[in-house]
């Protein structure tokens, strides 16, 4: 309740149906604090509603409720809503709350109603970034600006001029506003697990062309504050291959930048056999313009080989590996009318939603008709390693890092 000093009357009726009103210097209001939001929260103030809802007890005793000619009523006397000063509220009062924008999805109560005890119904309703969700509005998937696609930058030697000078070096994705996810290799001395100094990588958001120009707005540069790579890591068989960027500010949600989802559970049988991937296309030093189609980030479709086919293709270039469980292997597919080469500047796998998968077998303009309906998208693997980097051969098999088998430390690690 609120002691305040306002304009409170006291409105008595008598017998004869005259109403007294007699003013109070001071009364006992019963009032809420209003609720603190932050600016993603939109809220709306409905009026005082009291509720109408009685019981069966009630009808018993208004049934042998004294009639007005025997005295003053019982309930007859009631308080006027006093003026509150800003920022609270009378009882019953309901708040009705909502995110400020799509692109943030609400938890917590939606509807609080300021109760008698002087305190609000329900949870506080906070906002977090949506994640996975597509706008396509090109013509085609493989000019699609995919958000959580995130450029990491190496501040590496240049031979040429003998100066320090920052190199698109791999690609990453954003899993939320502090953290993106990367190959472990990219961000680890070459065979070691020893990392690189944070102050040597940058991490761009929001990101499309190669060149900076067609994308100044947009981007968002951002610094990284620690790099942890996972504790299985093998920098010679590339297990593991998957290490965490926490940013040192938050990234700024917007139509070009918010994250994509994680895998559902925790390791699980992989069965889906296509994919979305996506990767920067290598630079071209002979053809600088940003107007070439090189200078766009490039997406395909692949299809997930049988481990056992992909073994025997790297033995017989003479490169024998083992694929382990936290690994997964994929080709371009035969529908892809890109041809994209993820093991020369890296790249993620994305995995859309069941009827998003069914639309890939249709033409191409439908498979992007279909792909809109479904907003989720979730984070199936990152471009671990490949071999032929010299030319780009569609038939052969790339490897990937297993997202889904590092949910559990990947949310673990992103408090």
């Amino acid at each position: 309740y609120l002691l305040h000093k306002s304009k409170c009357h006291l409105a008595v009726q008598t017998p004869g149906s005259l109403t007294v009103v007699v003013r109070l210097l001071y009364c006992c209001v019963a009032a809420c604090r209003e609720p603190k939001i932050s600016k993603l929260v939109r809220q709306t103030v409905l009026k005082h509603q009291p509720p109408s809802r009685k019981s069966p007890l009630h009808r018993v005793y208004s049934f042998y409720q004294p009639s007005s000619a025997e005295g003053v009523r019982t309930g007859s006397v009631a308080t006027a809503l006093a003026e509150l000063p800003p920022g609270f509220h009378h009882q019953y009062t309901i708040i009705e709350y909502e995110c400020a924008s799509p692109l943030y999805q609400s938890s917590g109560s939606t509807r609080r109603t300021c109760l008698r005890t002087g305190r609000w119904s329900g949870h506080h309703l906070s906002c977090s970034p949506v994640c996975g969700k597509l706008s396509v509005n090109s013509l085609s998937l493989t000019q699609t600006r995919w958000p959580w696609h995130t450029a990491i930058y190496h501040h590496l030697p240049d031979y040429h001029s003998h100066e320090q000078t920052w190199q698109l070096v791999c690609s990453g994705a954003l899993v939320s506003q502090h953290t993106a996810l990367v190959p472990a290799h990219c961000v680890t001395e070459p065979g070691q697990r020893a990392t690189v100094q944070t102050s040597d990588l940058r991490v761009v958001l929001g990101k499309h062309h190669i060149s900076d120009l067609r994308d100044s707005k947009r981007l968002q540069h951002m610094q990284v504050s620690e790099i942890l790579v996972h504790p299985s890591y093998d920098p010679n068989m590339f297990n593991s291959d998957i290490a965490i960027l926490k940013l040192l500010h938050k990234a700024r949600i917007t139509e070009f930048v918010f994250p994509v989802c994680l895998p559902h559970v925790q390791g699980g049988e992989v069965t889906t056999k296509q994919a979305y991937i996506t990767g920067w296309p290598a630079a071209d030093l002979h053809d600088p313009s940003p107007d070439t189609d090189s200078e766009v980030a490039h997406t395909g479709v692949i299809e997930l080989g049988n481990v056992a086919q992909c073994e025997r293709q790297y033995a017989q270039q003479g490169v024998p590996i083992s694929i382990t469980d936290n690994m997964l292997c994929g080709r371009q597919h035969p529908i892809s009318s890109t041809i994209v080469c993820p093991a020369k500047t890296g790249g993620i796998v994305l995995l859309p939603s069941d009827s998003q998968m069914r639309s890939m077998s249709l033409p191409e303009h439908r498979r992007v008709e279909e792909a809109v309906s479904e907003p989720s998208w979730e984070l199936l693997g990152l471009v671990s390693f490949g071999y032929n980097l010299q030319s780009c051969n569609p038939g052969l098999f790339t490897v990937y890092t297993r997202v889904a088998n590092f949910k559990n430390w990947i949310e673990r690690n992103s408090k």
